[in-house]
């Protein structure tokens, strides 16, 4: 406030106790312009009517009262005006968020130095516009896009062949190793999906020598990695398809579709929140079928050895949430990479293993460096 600057409170009803005016008073005078919902007006004040709701708020020193009232449109007032503007008329979709884009109108609008009639038209709109779905959905991209487009390489092939770099070389080759232990894994969890042991065959030197070859091809041409990818294991269990025919008509549909601008235009219309939401089930079922694994295989928790092991995976999977940095931050191994790699090296180096590949060494007796 000593700074000039205007403060705006959007309300929100408590969850996990009774707040009430009378708590918060000594704040209350520093308020600007209060925002609360009709419901939330309500509770606050203990009114049905808008008026009187305002009047119990500015009786606390809040300097300007406006009560969003939903497809009602918003009441304000303070100690000079009182002013009621009806909603816009729209088909409703979804009215979450609807709130947020108003008070984000309001304050817009006041701080450009609009009158407040004027800022409350603009906000009616912004929150209609939000509840309307217009600001799900945006399809303005689509009308620049080109139905047809050419990749680099077909319009300027010797400008998109790579260069050979040994310094570029030496710094990203160990990011290899990330991928192959990406790829181990990505294996071992489609194999218990489909019920096949894709780890003897075709056998990992086959898949890894695949993935190798096309990602340098890639490579050559300034593309991305063609490295296995975690979240196709849950489309997989999603999906109940295994039929390798169904991901070759994949690859085939999306090399043709890749020649249209306007198709990836269209997809990137998707809202961020279906994305987030497809994402939740997809990485749940990579973690989900990981476990799967362990319990299906049978691994030996009372076993010291392997506690210690799936303890250092989980602490560096979990706690390098930036990654670690290697020459000078040239190269940065995911948290991912970091934790598959340091559970292949304790695993290789503690003693008392009790699994090699392709034959129980054991007789099913699990070598261990003490139980617990």
């Amino acid at each position: 406030k000593d700074a000039g600057v205007t403060i705006f409170a959007d309300t929100k009803l408590p969850n996990f106790n009774f707040l009430k005016l009378e708590d918060i008073k000594r704040a209350l005078p520093l308020i600007d312009f209060i925002t609360p919902n009709e419901d939330e007006a309500k509770y606050f004040t203990g009114k049905n009517e808008p008026s009187e709701m305002a009047d119990v708020f500015l009786s606390y020193g809040i300097k300007n009262v406006v009560i969003k009232l939903g497809g009602k449109g918003c009441y304000f007032k303070n100690t000079e005006i009182e002013l009621s503007l009806p909603a816009l008329n729209i088909d409703a979709v979804d009215a979450t968020g609807a709130g947020d884009c108003f008070v984000a109108g309001l304050a817009s609008e006041l701080i450009r130095g609009a009158s407040i009639k004027d800022a409350l038209k603009f906000a009616n709109a912004c929150g209609a516009k939000d509840a309307s779905g217009a600001a799900l959905i945006n399809f303005s991209t689509l009308s620049g896009a080109k139905i047809i487009g050419l990749q680099p390489f077909f319009t300027n092939f010797k400008g998109s062949i790579a260069k050979f770099d040994i310094t570029a070389i030496l710094v990203m080759a160990p990011i290899a190793i990330a991928s192959m232990m990406e790829h181990i894994g990505d294996i071992s969890a489609i194999s218990a999906t489909v019920g096949e042991k894709f780890i003897e065959d075709p056998g990992l030197h086959r898949t890894l020598i695949g993935d190798g070859l096309a990602t340098s091809f890639s490579a050559l041409f300034g593309g991305p990695a063609n490295t296995t990818y975690g979240e196709n294991t849950g489309v997989l269990v999603l999906s109940g398809v295994y039929d390798p025919k169904v991901v070759r008509l994949a690859a085939i549909y999306a090399i043709v579709l890749s020649f249209s601008p306007a198709f990836a235009a269209l997809i990137n219309t998707m809202p961020a929140a279906i994305i987030g939401g497809v994402s939740f089930i997809l990485y749940g079922m990579i973690s989900a079928i990981g476990v799967r694994n362990i319990v299906e295989n049978r691994v030996d928790f009372s076993n010291s050895r392997n506690l210690i092991i799936g303890a250092v995976i989980l602490v560096c999977g979990l706690g390098f949430t930036n990654g670690l940095s290697l020459f000078g931050g040239k190269v940065t191994l995911t948290s991912l990479a970091i934790a598959s790699i340091v559970g292949i090296v304790l695993n290789a180096v503690l003693p008392g293993k009790d699994y090699e590949f392709g034959s129980d060494i054991s007789g099913g007796k699990s070598g261990n460096l003490g139980t617990y």
